[in-house]
């Protein structure tokens, strides 16, 4: 634990007059830059209590007192006012004026411990004026401490690589073997001796070592609470070397600044496409090996060379039409080449052909790969054997370790034959894609079909080739983006109209079979006038039939008035004879007289015609009545005419005279006893 000295004062209780200050507590400083203690206290001291008070170091050497009414418990009233302590130092109060005196019964600067019952204490202020406090209590007057040193020894150890300088805290130094130090506080400095360094200064107390770095050495202090030994550390510095590195196409680590004779490791590492060759200084090769490693001598540019990877590169011959080529490989320094179905090498296509196929390079490093699978995602080869420059194709056995290109061009050279499939955009695709399984040429929506330069009923033509002979489980046709036929079954030279889902044997059938058809117009012709307006005219439009549905037409004739009999009719083409149906006249019975709907049917594909007619409205039947009298001795009927209300007829009578007549109805003569006078 650190040692203190307190600070012995009287303790004051006062109470001021009216003129002392009016507040509740007093900040109090004192100066201890004569005292230089480590820590300053205030002793109170009464006769039925005592208190110790630290001050608070605010800056420098001043320390503060926070003075307050609780710090005197003597009894008396304080009263809020203000109170000074004071002793042979330099005191002075938060106004800034300054306490030089303290006097109890007219003795000043009081410095010695003294126990009396005073009746009035004094406090001067610097101007002279005095207040007189009220309090009779007995105080108890503590002499401040005298005692400035300490009793402790300081054993500095000499040690080679420089001089390490202590002083106390007033910038006295400290010799070693010193005791009775005037300051506990210890201050370092250090002047190392050329080519040496401090690492730092140890300070033992017997039991423990505390360590102040070389970084503190400056800023740190040391306070004494023991005798202690302080020992300075050395190092010896060593001349450095400087190491700096180049490359291209690669990088390398371990450049930087070393002391001389220590071990130095360079790595490099190359490129991608680039692998590491040598190091050089100067242009001249020093090591093959990587990591580099060597003894930092003198500063030194070392350089690291790269050269290109050697490559190898191998071919595939597209002999199965294949819309994406992939090549899965593995079994070499690089693992797998990344994961299934390998890379893509669609567009390593070269501008040469074998046997009409085209044909795809795959290039990497030399030593990279042991086995390949060629695939297009779905149909693959067996597993092949990687041989550096062999060209491979589909349909080979496993193990197959491809041949020269004059070999594939021999297996190749008899002039492929394809079959094609078209389809005929009759739905107007933007696009037009194929998809076939067993096996799967490509992977959904398949591969994208070839536009062909003729047309077919004004619709594009899109064709798909495959090596001649080749079969599938099955196809669909796309336009890419979520529209389809159905399951289809593969029809080598055939076309597809998706409009119709039909296939054509050949462009010329489909180019009838999707021609544009000839629109025919189809009137009832027929023997009855109020049915037909003029009898067996192929030229009343108001007979034409109206197209029902598919090639079903039809006629409908409503309120017609008919009359019992038999009406002729048939079906003209075009408003003309030249084709009618059927070739004979077909009859329509009318049973019964009335208003009738009549409807004629026909079907334009069978030739079929047929009617039929539905009485609405039987007709009114009137009787027929005549008149016939005595004018001509009862032998003639004359029949009246009229409608259901009314009728009349008309007699000739050659003699004037009065006739008797009457009535005939439906050929029954009814006498009526009624009489015509012929004046």
């Amino acid at each position: 634990m650190k040692k203190s000295i307190f600070l012995f004062f009287a303790a004051i209780l006062c109470a001021m007059t009216a003129n002392a200050y009016n507040q509740s507590a007093v900040d109090l400083y004192f100066d201890n830059s004569v005292a230089k203690w480590e820590n300053c206290y205030v002793y109170i001291g009464h006769s039925s209590w005592t208190s110790v008070y630290p001050l608070t170091r605010v800056s420098g050497t001043q320390y503060l007192w926070k003075l307050a009414k609780a710090d005197f418990n003597g009894g008396s009233s304080w009263n809020g006012a203000t109170g000074w302590v004071v002793c042979k130092e330099k005191w002075w109060d938060s106004k800034g004026e300054t306490i030089d005196k303290f006097v109890h019964h007219g003795a000043k600067n009081v410095t010695e411990k003294k126990t009396s019952a005073w009746s009035a204490s004094y406090i001067y202020k610097a101007d002279g004026t005095k207040s007189v406090t009220s309090d009779n209590k007995t105080e108890t007057v503590y002499k401040l401490a005298s005692s400035t040193k300490s009793n402790y020894t300081v054993t500095i150890s000499t040690v080679e690589g420089g001089t390490l300088t202590v002083k106390d805290y007033d910038n006295n130094a400290v010799a070693t073997g010193a005791s009775k130090i005037k300051l506990t506080v210890l201050k370092f400095s250090a002047a190392p001796a050329s080519g040496y360094v401090l690492e730092g200064v140890q300070i033992n107390d017997g039991s423990t070592t505390t360590t102040i770095s070389a970084s503190e050495i400056n800023t740190k202090t040391h306070t004494l609470t023991s005798n202690v030994t302080i020992t300075p550390v050395w190092k010896a510095t060593t001349s450095t070397v400087t190491v700096t590195t180049s490359a291209t196409n690669g990088t390398v680590t371990g450049a930087g600044v070393y002391e001389e004779g220590n071990s130095v490791t360079l790595t490099a590492t190359a490129d991608a496409g680039y692998q590491f060759k040598n190091w050089t200084v100067a242009g001249a090769e020093v090591s093959t090996a990587n990591p580099y490693t060597f003894t930092a001598e003198e500063d030194v540019t070392v350089v690291a060379n790269f050269e290109e990877t050697p490559k190898a590169t191998i071919y595939f011959v597209n002999n199965s039409g294949w819309s994406k080529i992939q090549a899965y490989a593995w079994d070499g320094t690089k693992g797998a080449n990344p994961g299934w179905p390998g890379a893509d090498i669609t567009t390593n296509k070269l501008g040469e052909q074998i046997g009409g196929f085209d044909v795809y390079s795959y290039t990497v490093e030399q030593g990279s790969y042991g086995k390949v699978i060629f695939n297009n995602g779905s149909a693959q080869t067996e597993d092949y054997v990687w041989t550096d420059g062999n060209y491979y194709w589909h349909n080979e056995a496993a193990n197959f370790a491809g041949g020269t290109k004059a070999q594939a061009e021999e297996k190749f050279s008899v002039p492929v034959e394809y079959d094609y499939v078209y389809l005929i955009n009759t739905n107007d695709w933007a696009k037009a894609h194929i998809y076939t399984w067993t096996p799967e040429v490509a992977g959904w929506p398949g591969a994208e079909m070839t536009k062909e330069a003729t047309q077919i009923a004004g619709k594009d033509v899109y064709s798909y080739k495959v090596v001649k002979g080749s079969t599938f489980g099955g196809l669909i046709f796309n336009n890419g983006d979520g529209t389809q036929t159905g399951d289809l079954t593969w029809q080598a030279g055939k076309y597809y109209a998706p409009s119709k889902d039909k296939w054509y044997d050949d462009a010329a059938a489909a180019e009838a079979g999707l021609a544009a058809p000839v629109v025919n117009t189809y009137t009832v012709v027929g023997s009855s006038a109020p049915l037909f307006g003029t009898a067996w005219s192929t030229t009343e439009t108001a007979n034409d039939m109206t197209l029902v549905e598919g090639t079903k037409y039809e006629l409908v004739k409503t309120d017609v008035s008919l009359t019992v009999g038999e009406i002729q009719y048939k079906v003209a083409v075009n408003h003309a004879w030249t084709e009618s149906y059927p070739t004979d006249n077909l009859t329509l019975n009318i049973p019964e007289a009335g208003k009738y709907t009549v409807t004629f049917t026909f079907d334009s594909n069978t030739k079929e015609v047929g009617a039929t007619a539905k009485l609405e409205e039987a007709a009114v039947v009137l009787p027929t009545v005549g008149v016939k009298g005595a004018w001509d001795g009862w032998a003639t009927t004359t029949t009246l005419t009229g409608d259901d209300t009314s009728a009349s007829a008309t007699v000739n009578i050659a003699t004037a005279g009065i006739y008797e007549f009457g009535l005939d109805v439906d050929g029954n003569f009814q006498a009526s006893g009624a009489t015509l006078d012929k004046t």
